[in-house]
């Protein structure tokens, strides 16, 4: 069986950038928080609460706010978050430092910005996944596509959530401009890191048999992987894959051709377990 790797795979820019945050915050205080999952991948938060780390309401249900020890250091995690558990930090006297993505925070500025300019913002994302969550709660006039009844006011504002399939943005933009509404399609895309991922799915050879893809079933990016490649190619087996047991589980004994992705949030060293392992079935 020949495995083809594709690249990119391991971390993101976003994701490595929140876990090295809580590795070097933990190693200066010793008392580190962190608010939601860090990253939609459980072993990469096994592997920080083995370190010491604490994990506060990884469901993102913020009721246990109140018992966070003054003591500690609260990282965000890298999908955002609500702007007022900030204040509530702050009047706790909690520090607190930001994890979020780069490219989720300049969808966080740009639907700060329309606010201020009294602009009404369509927020097009997956909802209860919490990097939708976050954008929702900067405020009550950030409206999520598809659920809340859309403005009458025909100058508008649209962000969409990073990881959101790229069909789906083109879908509502089509929609939107059909009912007359007017706004910038500046931004209006998967992040690149997404799109690289994707494109490296859609850039498979023909002739393969199987694609896996590491990641979680709690990771979006991931779970978009999986669907795009079986919608691209319909006649071949795809698997999710988030555990070495749950990979040795596959009959890969009539696999001639084998192509291996991951997640964004998915750790280099589980990439490269996987790929030793399938290169040594030969």
């Amino acid at each position: 069986m020949k495995v083809i790797v594709l690249n990119p795979h391991g971390f993101c820019q976003g994701v490595s950038r929140a876990i090295k945050l809580a590795e070097e915050m933990h190693k200066k205080t010793h008392h580190l928080g962190i608010l939601g999952p860090l990253v939609h991948n459980e072993s990469v938060m096994n592997d920080l609460e083995k370190k010491g780390i604490h994990f506060y309401a990884k469901e993102e249900d913020f009721s246990s706010l109140s018992f966070i020890p003054k003591e500690e250091t609260i990282l965000f995690s890298a999908h955002g978050h609500d702007p007022s558990i900030e204040k509530e930090l702050e009047k706790r006297g909690i520090s607190y430092l930001d994890g979020t993505c780069p490219f989720v925070a300049l969808n966080a500025k740009k639907i700060d910005d329309a606010l201020k300019n009294n602009l009404p913002v369509i927020y097009l994302g997956e909802e209860g996944h919490a990097e939708c969550k976050a954008a929702l709660a900067r405020s009550p006039r950030v409206l999520l596509y598809g659920r809340d009844p859309l403005p009458k006011e025909k100058n508008i504002v649209v962000v969409s959530q990073t990881t959101l399939e790229e069909e789906v943005i083109q879908q509502a933009i089509r929609d939107l401009k059909a009912k007359d509404y007017r706004f910038s399609l500046n931004g209006l895309a998967p992040c690149a890191p997404t799109i690289a991922r994707r494109n490296a799915i859609l850039s498979m050879p023909k002739d393969i048999d199987t694609f896996l893809v590491l990641g979680s079933e709690k990771s979006k990016n991931s779970r978009a992987l999986l669907s795009l490649g079986l919608k691209g190619y319909p006649h071949r087996k795809g698997y999710l894959i988030s555990s070495l047991s749950q990979l040795k589980a596959i009959d890969f004994s009539s696999t001639s051709l084998l192509a291996l992705t991951s997640g964004a949030s998915t750790p280099e060293s589980f990439f490269q377990e996987c790929y030793n392992y399938l290169i040594s079935l030969g």
